[in-house]
C-alpha cells in the first residue's frame, strides 16, 4: 500500500500513516496540517479495486496528499460533505446509488469538483451521461498506471487552471468592493463638512442605490482614546476591533464604518436600515471583545433620526452619549442619547500658574503639591468623560502656550513637551480613571520638562527667572526666595541677573508690574489703590515713585491722557 506523505481515508474511518482516527479528528488535520495539497476521493463497491488504484498511482508526483475511499455512493456524498475534494474518481455500477447518479449529485452540489468514471462497460449512454454531467474522463477497467495518472492529471491541471483564475475573479471583485466602499466612506465624511448635502447624497445614492430609500439613520461613536483599559495592559488592536464592526455591517448590507478627519481617535458606525438588529449584533460583539481582552469598550448611540438631514446631528448626540458616562464606573456597551446630555460642558477655566512657576524653578516637593492642589480644584470623584477630554484640551493648549512663549521669547530655550496622557496612565487595575493615578502621570511628565530647565546653562536659566517673575508679577517677591527656587546664591543670581538683562532684578520686576498697571488704568472703574496692589505693590506711595520713574508721569495723569484721547476718537 503506497502511503508515502499520503493520507489514506477509507469509507467510515481513516488511515494515516497506519494510524486509525475519527473522520472528525481526520478532517481537522486536513485543515490544519500546512503542507496539504490536493484531495482525491475514490468510490467503488469493491474495496480491492480502491487498494488497486492506490497503489498504482504514485500520488506525491501528482501534488495530490489525501485519498479518500467510500464504497457506496451515500458513503461518497458524506465524504463530499465533509471533506469537499478536488478529484472524484467513481464507478458507474454500484449497488445503493449508480455512478451516474452519484456524478449527477456532485456535479450539482460541487460544481468545481473534476469528476472521472471508471467501468468495466463501454457503453456510449454511460459515457455520453458522463460527460453531460461534469465528467473529464470515462476509464476502462482493468486500469493501468499510465492511464489513472495521465486521467488524475489532466483532472488536477484543469482543477489548478479553474481555482487560478476563479481567484483572480474573487481578487478582482474585491477589489472592486474595497474601492466602492472606500469611496462611499469618503463620501459619508462630507456629510460632516457641507450643510447642502443635495449634491453629496446625489452622488452617493448612484453609488449605493439603496441608499435612497433610507429614510432614518443611526450613527454610534467609539473614541479610542477613552477605552476602559487596566494600567500595564497592552495597546489594543484597534484595526482588528473595527474589521470586526465593519463585517458585520457590510456583511449584512446595514451600514459602514467611516472615520472623521477632524477627529481622527473615533471609528464611527453609520446605519441606515435593521437598527435595532444591527444594534444587538454590534453589542454581542464588543461584548466579545471586553470577554476576551481587559477592555470595557463601549459605543455611544444615536437614532434613528431622518437622513441625511439629520446624519450631523445624530453624531453630535452619540458623540455626546459617548463622553456622558463616568470616568470613574464601568459603562454599559451601548450608551443611548437622551436629553440631558444635550449640554457639552464649558472648557475648565483653568489656573495653572502654579504648576508653571514650580517647573521654572520649583522642587520635586513644590511640583507634587502643585499638582495636588490643581487636581484637588479641577477633578471631582465622578468626573465625567466630557469633562475629562475639555480638562485634558484645555490643559494642552496652555501648556502649549505656555512652551511657544518660552521658546519665542528665548531664542534657543529648547524644551521636549511631554506626550499626552493615555488613559492606561492613569486608570486603576479595573481599566477606570483614578484621581491618584492622575496625578502621579502629571507628575511623571512635568518632571521631565523641570529636568530640562534645571539642565539649562547660566544664561538661559536666567531667562527661565525672567520667565518667572513675568508669570508672577503679582505675587509676593523676595530676592532670597528666587534663588533658592531656582538652586542658587542670591549675590549670584542678582550678579547674573543684572548682567545679562542690564536691570536688576527688583527693577526688572517693577517694569512688568508698571507695564500690567497700564492695561488696568484703562478701567476707570478700578482705583489707582487697588490696581497697585493688584499688580504686587504692596505701598501704593511706592507704586507711585516707581510709575513716575518710568513713564515721566503720574498714574492719575497716565489715565486722564488714556480718557482724553478716547474722547477725540
Amino acid at each position: 500500500m503506497y502511503t508515502s506523505g499520503c493520507c489514506c481515508v477509507a469509507a467510515g474511518a481513516a488511515q494515516f500513516k497506519y494510524k486509525t482516527c475519527s473522520l472528525t479528528a481526520l478532517r481537522l488535520n486536513c485543515l490544519l496540517r500546512k503542507e496539504c495539497k490536493m484531495k482525491i476521493l475514490l468510490v467503488d463497491d469493491e474495496p480491492h479495486v480502491t487498494r488497486a488504484i492506490q497503489q498504482l498511482v504514485n500520488w506525491d508526483e501528482l501534488s495530490i496528499d489525501t485519498v479518500l475511499t467510500a464504497s457506496s455512493g451515500h458513503d461518497a456524498l458524506e465524504q463530499m460533505e465533509l471533506y469537499v475534494p478536488e478529484i472524484l474518481m467513481t464507478d458507474v455500477v454500484m449497488p445503493d446509488m449508480t455512478g451516474l447518479d452519484l456524478i449527477k449529485t456532485v456535479h450539482a452540489n460541487y460544481p468545481h469538483t473534476k469528476i472521472l468514471m471508471i467501468s468495466g462497460y463501454s457503453d456510449f449512454e454511460y459515457i455520453h451521461t458522463a460527460m453531460l454531467h461534469g465528467g473529464m474522463d470515462y476509464l476502462l477497467k482493468p486500469l493501468t498506471p499510465g492511464a489513472l495518472t495521465s486521467a488524475i492529471r489532466k483532472a488536477r491541471d484543469a482543477w489548478e487552471k479553474e481555482d487560478s483564475e476563479r481567484s483572480i475573479k474573487r481578487h478582482d471583485k474585491q477589489t472592486i468592493q474595497r474601492i466602492s466602499h472606500l469611496a462611499i466612506e469618503n463620501l459619508l465624511e462630507k456629510y460632516f463638512y457641507q450643510e447642502n448635502t443635495t449634491a453629496v447624497h446625489t452622488e452617493l445614492t448612484t453609488l449605493l442605490p439603496e441608499l435612497s430609500n433610507a429614510s432614518n439613520c443611526t450613527l454610534c461613536v467609539l473614541d479610542h482614546r477613552y477605552c476602559y483599559q487596566p494600567a500595564g495592559t497592552l495597546a489594543p488592536n484597534y484595526v482588528a476591533i473595527e474589521s470586526s464592526l465593519r463585517d458585520i455591517l457590510q456583511r449584512t448590507g446595514s451600514g459602514y464604518l467611516i472615520h472623521y478627519s477632524a477627529k481622527p481617535s473615533q471609528s464611527i458606525l453609520f446605519i441606515y436600515r435593521q437598527h435595532d438588529s444591527i444594534l444587538r449584533a454590534l453589542e454581542k460583539v464588543i461584548m466579545e471583545v471586553n470577554l476576551h481582552t481587559q477592555l470595557s469598550l463601549h459605543l455611544g448611540v444615536c437614532g434613528p433620526l431622518p437622513f441625511p438631514l439629520c446624519f450631523r446631528k445624530a453624531y453630535d448626540q452619540a458623540e455626546a452619549a459617548f463622553f456622558y458616562v463616568l470616568a470613574g464606573r464601568t459603562p454599559q456597551i451601548l450608551v443611548p442619547w437622551q436629553e440631558e446630555m444635550q449640554k457639552s460642558p464649558a472648557p475648565p477655566s483653568l489656573n495653572m500658574a502654579s504648576l508653571f512657576s514650580c517647573l521654572l524653578g520649583g522642587s520635586e516637593q513644590g511640583l507634587r503639591a502643585a499638582i495636588s492642589q490643581f487636581c484637588a480644584e479641577n477633578i471631582r470623584r465622578d468626573i465625567s468623560l466630557a469633562e475629562l477630554d475639555a480638562l485634558l484640551t484645555t490643559m494642552h493648549v496652555q501648556f502649549t502656550e505656555w512652551y511657544n512663549g518660552l521658546q519665542l521669547r528665548y531664542n534657543g530655550c529648547k524644551l521636549s513637551a511631554p506626550d499626552s496622557l493615555e488613559w492606561t496612565e492613569y486608570a486603576d487595575t479595573r481599566g477606570l480613571f483614578s484621581a491618584e493615578k492622575f496625578a502621579g502621570a502629571l507628575y511623571k511628565n512635568l518632571e521631565i520638562v523641570q529636568g530640562q530647565l534645571r539642565r539649562a546653562p547660566s544664561d538661559m536659566r536666567i531667562q527661565h527667572v525672567v520667565q518667572y517673575l513675568e508669570d508672577n508679577y503679582a505675587e509676593p517677591f523676595s530676592q532670597e526666595e528666587c534663588a533658592a527656587r531656582f538652586c542658587m546664591n542670591r549675590d549670584y543670581l542678582c550678579h547674573l541677573f543684572t548682567k545679562e538683562l542690564g536691570v536688576s532684578m527688583i527693577n526688572y520686576l517693577n517694569e512688568v508690574r508698571i507695564r500690567h498697571a497700564k492695561e488696568l488704568l484703562a478701567d476707570a472703574s478700578i482705583s489707582i489703590k487697588d490696581i497697585a496692589h493688584q499688580v504686587g505693590f504692596e505701598d501704593e506711595k511706592y507704586f507711585a515713585r516707581q510709575f513716575k520713574r518710568q513713564e515721566n508721569v503720574t498714574a492719575a495723569e497716565y489715565r486722564a491722557h488714556l480718557v482724553s484721547r478716547w474722547a477725540k476718537q
